[in-house]
């Protein structure tokens, strides 16, 4: 496919957003993706994660969704973890192998996995991160930061009906007896 240019000279532009509720715990991402006069919206979630993870994982399915590779990327984010890190702390963490510095007992970067992926996808490709205030009117910003929190609260939703759930039976295997757990046994049946 032949790379489109959008109306900042690059093939490629892309917005995105994570968040975790609670942090850490239950995460969603978001991105907009815009090249050839379209924009196209990503969602995804993951059940046991952090905010900052979430903030990556909207970078790299963003990349990993596109349909050609492109030789430049204009990607805008509200987080300075990820464009600090993409930008200023990756080269360095790499050429020590992927730990902090060069001493024999240093530690990895925190989310080094997704470090690797990030620099993985970047081979060949000019990515220039964008650090954008958030909450501050950008309405490609404002849109991924809305549909980011809505994957993880859905998230989190789900995890507490399930929660509910295995709390409740677990209650009524302990204490058939007790009439609190039999009404609301009674009612979920009924209700059926």
């Amino acid at each position: 496919m032949e790379e489109p240019e959008n109306k900042n000279g690059v093939a490629v532009e892309i917005w995105t957003d994570g968040a975790c509720v609670p942090n850490p715990g239950r995460g969603g991402w978001a991105a907009i993706i815009e090249f050839g006069g379209e924009k196209n919206e990503i969602v995804g979630t993951e059940r046991d994660t952090t905010s900052n993870r979430m903030e990556m994982m909207a970078a790299i399915c963003a990349i990993e969704s596109l349909p050609f590779i492109p030789k430049k990327i204009l990607l805008h984010s509200d987080s300075q973890y990820l464009c600090n890190g993409f930008s200023r702390w990756r080269h360095k963490w790499k050429s020590n192998g992927w730990k902090m510095s060069k001493k024999r007992n240093a530690s990895e970067p925190k989310n080094v996995d997704l470090w690797k992926a990030l620099d993985r996808l970047a081979q060949g490709i000019e990515i220039e991160l964008v650090w954008l205030r958030g909450h501050n009117g950008h309405v490609e910003n404002e849109r991924v930061d809305k549909l980011s929190l809505k994957a993880a609260l859905d998230n989190a939703s789900a995890a507490m009906k399930e929660f509910w759930m295995r709390q409740s039976w677990q209650r009524r295997k302990a204490d058939p007896n007790n009439p609190r757990i039999t009404r609301r046994a009674r009612w979920e049946t009924a209700s059926k």
